[in-house]
């Protein structure tokens, strides 16, 4: 047993510097789309292309602020939803340390983005077309009032509107001032005032990636170290047959690791189809299901819940429609 621990850790050692390298660019990217990300998600015509492409950048932040911006209605639900399946997580610098499995990475992108880029656009023009029925119905319901009434309810909601209107701006205002956390406890956003001195630039850009590194590595090891375990007491060639076996099952299985809400279940999905233990389908399914965090923003936040339910059943099918249709193909 020795052995396999110490073969464990010294393979896991080797992704340390990898690891490290792919998280200090990453911090940088993350830092760019935490301010100017948002922004460009406000532009509802693009809003399902935005969001598919900046979900692909691995990152724990980017999901968290569209679904906050959502929540406020100021994201469609088909960019959620896009930006959802997009997101990769902790795959990507995974992968790319990975030297047997590096290559898959580009068809791993690739996938997610076109079904990210589907889905959201399918669920943007459904979601379209119910806002503008409720909106004809609404429409024809006041113009059956009577004259003198609609002038009565125009001068009473005048005021009233008045009073939104100073309400709206404080709210506005509100929300100007929330900080999001990312998966590690850091703030997602921060000003240039606010990492303008060298020890923060350096807090931001070197220390949060070596801390979040080292937390990935623990994770690393454990399934390194879960995996060997069962190899050194079950034998390869009977574990081969089993998930021979189980491979029809996998995908569905992917999909309840993908929807804990931490990166630890991107780390455990991607390694384990590092070391061959689970089919590219299946990783597939789990990443389009994992969004991070995020989740438990959206049933914090988002009101009512069978929209937060519809939300996550579109992910799941999803997952499950692009997991089983790569199943047999990689």
């Amino acid at each position: 047993m020795g052995h396999v621990i110490l073969h464990t850790l010294l393979d896991s050692l080797k992704l340390l510097p990898f690891l490290l390298i792919s998280y200090i660019l990453i911090e940088l990217v993350e830092s760019w789309t935490s301010k100017n990300g948002s922004k460009d998600l406000r532009a509802r015509g693009t809003q399902v292309l935005i969001g598919a492409s900046l979900g692909l950048i691995p990152q724990c932040g980017f999901s968290v602020v569209a679904t906050d911006l959502y929540t406020k209605r100021k994201l469609s639900m088909g960019a959620l939803v896009a930006i959802y399946i997009a997101t990769s997580d902790e795959a990507f610098p995974l992968l790319i340390a990975s030297p047997e499995k590096a290559h898959m990475l580009v068809p791993l992108l690739v996938l997610k983005f076109i079904f990210a880029l589907g889905v959201g656009y399918l669920v943007f023009g459904v979601e379209s077309k119910l806002k503008q029925k409720q909106l004809t119905k609404i429409d024809n319901h006041s113009h059956e009032h009577e004259d003198h009434k609609h002038n009565e309810n125009h001068e009473h909601n005048h005021g009233h509107e008045d009073h939104n209107h100073e309400e709206h701006t404080n709210c506005d205002h509100d929300e100007e001032q929330i900080i999001h956390i990312g998966c590690c406890g850091h703030t997602v956003e921060e000003t240039d005032a606010e990492i303008s001195t060298t020890k923060k630039r350096l807090k931001r850009y070197l220390l949060h990636p070596l801390k979040h590194t080292l937390y990935i590595f623990v994770f690393i090891f454990a399934v390194n170290l879960v995996f060997g375990t069962i190899v050194h007491f079950v034998g390869e060639e009977s574990l081969a047959l089993f998930l021979a076996q189980a491979k029809p099952f996998t995908p569905l299985l992917a999909v309840l690791v993908g929807f804990i809400p931490n990166c630890a279940s991107s780390v455990v999905l991607t390694n384990m189809y590092i070391l061959g233990s689970l089919p590219f389908g299946a990783l597939l399914s789990g990443l389009i299901a994992n969004a991070g965090i995020a989740v438990t923003v959206l049933f914090k936040q988002n009101k009512p819940l069978k929209n937060t339910l519809a939300i996550l059943g579109i992910v799941t099918l999803t997952a499950l429609a692009a997991g089983y249709a790569t199943l047999y193909l990689f």
